[in-house]
């Protein structure tokens, strides 16, 4: 939903600020809602010819292999040698084929588990096969325990309808639809006594785990039923009663 999103506002802004057609620089492009340095790259080499570097999965695999990197991409250093690297290789005048063979090379047979070294036209350059290792490149990044967090989800139900809130823009699961959320209990239990409505039943449901790729998120769902619909909960937002059988 967020490549969906930056997409639209990447349209847009082509259209506001460049008259409708793509910037032909990669700082321009990567100015761009939704667009990095390396799919700037790719746009312009392919697209407009330009001599442009990319650097996405594919093409970080087969160049970690063939100079046998050491340490996880994801590290600045290790970026930046690779980008050197990348930039050392892109050809002058027939980038935009130099870009695509790139990432074909990567995506048949430079592949993240079984490689086909034997018919790859760099395996007499490539250090990672020659050392036999070409499997251990790129390096994982490395392992450390992710933070857990909690939050306390309200499920609020009015005869056959739940409420909903639209979730801000940035942030998780973002502009998407959702129970209304709360830091702790004690804060959900203020909002239900701050909406001027009788509570009829309320039972805390079985928490589970969501993880991301940052930190774990402990969700307890919290069923209220309600005799009618409060004043306000979570005021300033959008907010929506949701009825499932309405819905066609």
């Amino acid at each position: 939903y967020a490549r969906a999103r930056n997409l639209h506002k990447c349209a847009q802004t082509v259209w506001a600020e460049h008259g409708g057609a793509f910037p032909r620089s990669v700082a321009e492009l990567s100015e761009l809602p939704g667009i990095g340095r390396s799919t700037a790259g790719a746009i312009a080499s392919i697209s407009m010819g330009i001599a442009a570097p990319i650097l996405d999965g594919n093409v970080k695999r087969v160049l970690t292999r063939l100079h046998a990197v050491a340490g996880w991409p994801g590290d600045k250093k290790v970026a930046d040698q690779l980008w050197r690297i990348a930039e050392h290789y892109t050809h002058p005048t027939h980038t935009r084929e130099y870009t695509q063979a790139m990432m074909d090379l990567g995506a048949t047979l430079c592949t993240r588990s079984k490689p086909a070294c034997t018919v790859c036209p760099l395996v007499d350059g490539c250090r990672g096969a020659a050392q036999g290792q070409a499997t251990d490149y790129p390096h994982s990044k490395p392992k450390k325990d992710k933070p857990v967090r909690q939050t306390w989800m309200l499920m609020l139900q009015h005869k056959e309808e739940l409420l909903l809130y639209r979730r801000p823009e940035q942030g998780i699961w973002g502009g998407l639809w959702s129970f209304p959320e709360y830091p702790h209990a004690d804060a959900l239990q203020d909002a239900l006594a701050l909406s001027g409505t009788k509570v009829q039943h309320q039972a805390a449901l079985a928490p589970f785990r969501h993880t991301f790729s940052h930190y774990h998120l402990d969700i307890h769902p919290q069923h209220v039923v309600l005799n009618r619909k409060p004043r306000a909960i979570m005021e300033g937002t959008e907010q929506v009663w949701y009825n499932e059988g309405q819905i066609t």
